[in-house]
């Protein structure tokens, strides 16, 4: 099994680093390369940033396909160009919001969205109605006023800010299980369940990275890919891919 992991934006990277960290999602013998992009921004945090980064994702999501990976996981929480590649190809694409939430929902009745600036909560509240989940199932998304690219830089900082938000949606809200609502978070997912464990609560904690891996690693091995009745292929044309002129 290979699989590409695309992440959107164009951020220059230590993919030895990278590699590391992502490995610990990954069954044992799948094979995976990671790769950013050519065109976009440095971080995810508008619909702008979306529309900016979608055709080079589009792109890369092709070329895995043609390159004989087995599936491709866009790891961002904003499902950016998730459904129009399935459109592309013939091979499963995941983001990460759709494979969180689905996990999430078998796992708790009341669930709570932690993730960076009241920016995204539009577009995440957008998804969920996609989803046709009920609003009812979700406290109010919560956030810890910190920006995508200060997280790892400020690991400390994060981690105290999500364990704060974290108890105020328990506590107050009434959360059953608490779903990181940004990839960058995931660093610290594990120091935040034991924190969480050590003050008592011991509730679940769904990793966008690991929920959306695992998910396509099923579908797999399950040899599932997404439905033409939904993701009607692309009629032939021709494409002019953004960066290519012509």
């Amino acid at each position: 099994m290979k699989i590409k992991i695309i992440y959107p934006t164009t951020e220059e990277l230590d993919m030895q680093e990278e590699r590391k960290f992502m490995s610990k999602y990954f069954s044992e013998g799948t094979e995976f390369d990671i790769q950013v992009l050519d065109y976009g921004s440095l971080s995810i945090e508008s619909e702008y940033d979306v529309a900016m980064a979608t055709p080079d994702i589009l792109k890369k999501i092709k070329e895995a396909e043609e390159n004989g990976y087995d599936g491709v996981f866009v790891s961002a929480f904003d499902e950016i160009g998730v459904r129009a590649g399935r459109e592309l190809v013939n091979i499963p694409v995941i983001g990460a919001f759709e494979a969180t939430i689905l996990t999430a929902l078998g796992l708790a009745d009341k669930l709570c969205i932690i993730s960076y600036y009241e920016e995204v909560i539009p577009q995440f509240e957008m998804r969920l109605r996609i989803l046709s989940v009920s609003r009812d199932k979700f406290t109010p998304i919560r956030v810890i006023h910190m920006l995508v690219k200060e997280i790892i830089p400020q690991k400390e900082k994060a981690l105290e800010r999500l364990f704060e938000e974290s108890v105020k949606a328990i506590e107050e809200d009434k959360a059953q299980c608490i779903i990181l609502g940004n990839t960058e978070m995931t660093i610290i997912a594990e120091e935040l369940k034991e924190k969480l464990k050590s003050a008592g609560y011991n509730i679940p904690l769904v990793d966008p990275n690991f929920a959306a891996i695992q998910m396509l690693e099923s579908y797999i091995r399950m040899g599932l890919k997404h439905s033409r009745a939904t993701y009607a292929p692309l009629r032939e044309k021709k494409l002019n891919w953004y960066g290519e002129g012509g």
